[in-house]
């Protein structure tokens, strides 16, 4: 190795140095260190933002990431930011699940309105549906905001100078004091600093001033006597706390302090002003690894909380002697560490439930008994289970002491299937770095667990005139429906919209059943399982929906191992071995279209010229007007066989004067609806469009067939065999499906042979 050079040397001063006043401007930019007053200052400057309770704390941080309106399930939304999970060095996020937001948001704001955090929020839900995953986001989310201005919190530490830095009253031996050590000891230097003390618990500094001056002091805060906390008028200690949570106004200091600060109090015979002198505020920040507000238990049998009495070590033996005689206990724990946070119990009813009695009280009062101690605790207190525990925990006698502490948030698997492909992306990216993975087969793997999820729609529960409709939905149609709001091509153009007002109701029909919708099926962890297994499967060169579905032929004969698998069938539902076929009629609809596409063998603007034509002479026929003709610019009657042909491929079951009546009634319902959205044809009816591609291709079927033949040549050593005709058309076939969808030569051999010899079934 070679020796560095002066230089290098000069650099790497210079690194140091620039680093130096880097970390020094941000220290002082974050107020990392302040003294009482100064804090004080803080407080009265924007109490609201500084005296919030942990509810209150946890509601505002969900508000200062944001939130979006989508579109689930028929209805508009809340989205929730903070779930979208962008934070650095992280992968975590939240994929659907906007009810689970609104509820978990919905509780929180409940008890930062009450504030008071006397409730635990219980998530429940099957096995794999996200619960941890919504934990571990909020404490992303915590630890985020208390490094934000916003989010900014404080702590507490005791101070006390080297004797030469103080006074013979504390017992140091010293009479000399200087101006600066009577205004505070918080920024000594460490060398003359003989013990640092931190409080017992991360209490909020403000809990320093004696209650009945805590009280006054804050009614006289302009920005409290604005929110309706005003000492003057009746009742003005009534409307502090319509303003502030409990923990600030009834809150004391941990033992350890309360006994630290009595023993200074009499020390200095009194003088306030010369205790504070000896507290140092700290900003400190929520984190995960060093469990400070964001804390996770597991459900081992420990207790939650604790105290130890501090050693006679030698920052004990430096206190002054008047408080060498104290006895001072350390609180520890758990419900120590969460404090003014958020802790989560997980598997909380793995527990023996003897184990969690303690509960009872401590989330009711918000206190914990501790031997010779009462600890008054602020934490925001989360749980997990899944519903068989809960199931039987129900069933106890205990179950009703507990209810009423607590609030149940329903986490059901996902329904969507644009939800569920995005959680196996770390699975796909893993299996790419060693091996070929196909398009589609994230989202076939989603489409057969959520397959296994839906259950059978009741048509009684449902308005007269969508009964027929909901009891004729295929599982499939219903997903469909579910995802994109897509209605079954069976349905007429004016039965559509009413299905699709149905589809919220649909959504909650089982929500209060004990096998509601989304408690059943495949989890997300095993079917990362099935595609880890078919990434490793022999016979595929790639991994991919073929792959996944080898696999799960074997996978739905575990019924020994799965619940979900022993459901009895209902009619189409309820049919994992069913839906494997399913999803592989699916899948080759999928890769059809994109070869069809890639072969380019029609115009997709002739499709669209048709559909536009179509919909100028069922627009002229239905209100009696004229249609002018291209060539000749004559106005002439609408067209019954321009019309008539594109009717005869929708193979309608009503006259066609009824139908096309329906479909201009939809198209002035658009026009109301979105008076500034263009109206476009294939999208309002994409079932005609589908029609019209379907008919050109179906003309151009011994085409196909013979670029399919030749595709198969394509990147092999028999290329050079390709019909010299046909060679540019393949080359650029192969080249569109590379590009545009992802096909390496291996890949498109694959699927082109899947779709020459499967037939699906007719849907």
């Amino acid at each position: 190795m070679s020796e560095p050079q002066a230089g290098d040397l000069h650099d790497g001063a210079r690194a140091v140095e620039d680093v130096q006043r880097r970390v020094s401007e941000r220290f002082r930019d974050v107020r990392r260190i302040l003294s009482f007053p100064e804090y004080l200052d803080l407080v009265a400057a924007d109490p609201r933002r500084h005296l919030r309770n942990a509810a209150q704390y946890l509601v505002g941080m969900l508000e200062y990431f944001g939130r979006e309106r989508v579109e689930r399930f028929g209805e508009q939304v809340d989205r929730l930011r903070l779930f979208d999970g962008a934070f650095p060095g992280g992968s975590d996020f939240l994929s659907g699940q906007e009810t689970v937001q609104h509820e978990v948001y919905r509780v929180m704001k409940g008890l930062a309105e009450e504030g008071r955090t006397d409730k635990l929020i219980l998530l429940h839900g099957p096995n794999g549906s996200s619960k941890t995953t919504v934990v571990n986001l909020i404490f992303r989310g915590l630890e985020h905001y208390s490094h934000t201005d916003e989010g900014a919190l404080y702590r507490f530490a005791w101070i006390f100078p080297k004797p030469e830095r103080t006074d013979a009253r504390l017992g140091f031996g010293s009479e000399r004091r200087s101006a600066r050590e009577e205004a505070s000891f918080a920024f000594l230097d460490p060398a003359d600093v003989a013990a640092r003390m931190p409080g017992g618990l991360q209490d909020a500094p403000i809990l320093l001033l004696p209650r009945e001056e805590r009280l006054a002091w804050l009614s006289s805060l302009s920005a409290l006597r604005a929110a309706g906390a005003d000492p003057a008028a009746p009742g003005g200690e009534a409307g502090l706390e319509n303003v502030l949570a409990p923990y600030f106004l009834e809150g004391d200091l941990d033992p350890k302090s309360k006994a630290v600060h009595e023993a200074l109090l009499t020390g200095y015979q009194g003088d306030f002003k010369r205790v504070v002198r000896h507290i140092q505020v700290e900003r400190y920040f929520l984190s995960r690894r060093f469990r400070t507000g964001a804390v996770r238990v597991d459900p081992q049998m420990h207790v939650d909380a604790g105290a130890r009495q501090l050693a006679a070590d030698r920052s004990v033996e430096a206190l002054p002697p008047m408080l060498q005689n104290v006895a001072l206990f350390q609180p520890m724990g758990d419900l120590v560490d969460a404090h003014r946070g958020a802790l989560e119990y997980s598997d909380f009813l793995k527990r023996p439930i003897d184990m969690n009695k303690y509960l009872l009280g401590t989330v009711e009062t918000g206190t914990v008994s501790l031997p010779g101690m009462l600890l008054h605790l602020d934490v925001v207190l989360l749980g997990t289970t899944n519903e068989n525990h809960l199931d039987a925990f129900k069933k106890t006698l205990d179950y009703n002491s507990f209810k009423a502490r607590m609030e149940l948030v329903q986490v059901p698997y996902l329904m969507r299937v644009s939800d569920e492909e995005p959680i196996y992306r770390d699975v796909i990216r893993a299996v790419a770095r060693r091996k070929t993975v196909l398009p589609h087969t994230a989202r076939a793997a989603a489409l057969w667990a959520v397959l296994t999820r839906v259950k059978k729609p009741r048509p009684d529960n449902y308005p007269e005139d969508v009964r027929a409709l909901v009891a004729r939905l295929t599982p499939l149609e219903k997903v469909r429906l579910y995802d994109r709001g897509e209605a079954p091509h069976w349905m007429r153009a004016e039965e559509q919209p009413l299905l699709r007002r149905a589809v919220p109701q649909m959504r909650r029909e089982f929500r209060e059943e004990l096998l509601y919708e989304g408690r059943f099926g495949a989890s997300p962890r095993e079917m990362r399982a099935i595609l880890n297994e078919a990434s490793h499967l022999d016979g595929f060169a790639c991994c991919g929906p073929l792959a996944v579905l080898e696999v799960l032929g074997d996978f739905v004969k575990e019924k020994n191992v799965y619940d979900f698998l022993n459901l009895e069938v209902e009619g189409l539902y309820h049919d994992p071995a069913a839906f494997i076929d399913t999803v592989r009629d699916e899948y080759h609809r999928w890769v059809t279209a994109e070869l069809e596409e890639s072969m380019a063998l029609v115009d997709t603007a002739e499709y669209e010229r048709k559909c536009n034509e179509y919909f100028l002479h069922v627009v002229a026929f239905t209100r009696g007007e004229k249609v002018v003709q291209p060539r000749t610019r004559a106005l002439e009657d609408a067209s019954e066989a321009v019309m008539g042909a594109v009717e005869k491929m929708l193979a309608i079951q009503e006259p066609s004067a009824v139908f096309r009546r329906n479909l201009v009634t939809r198209i002035g319902a658009f026009r109301v609806e979105h008076p500034d959205r263009p109206l476009v044809y294939k999208e309002l009816f994409p079932d005609i469009y589908r029609a019209l591609q379907e008919d050109a291709l179906h003309q151009r079927r011994a085409q196909i067939e013979r670029l399919e033949e030749q595709l198969l040549l394509h990147g092999t050593d028999s290329a050079g065999d390709i019909e010299p005709r046909l060679r540019e058309r393949v080359a650029r076939t192969a080249r569109h499906m590379a590009e545009h969808f992802g096909y390496d030569p291996q890949g498109l051999k694959e699927v082109v042979l899947f779709v020459r010899h499967h037939r699906p079934r007719a849907t």
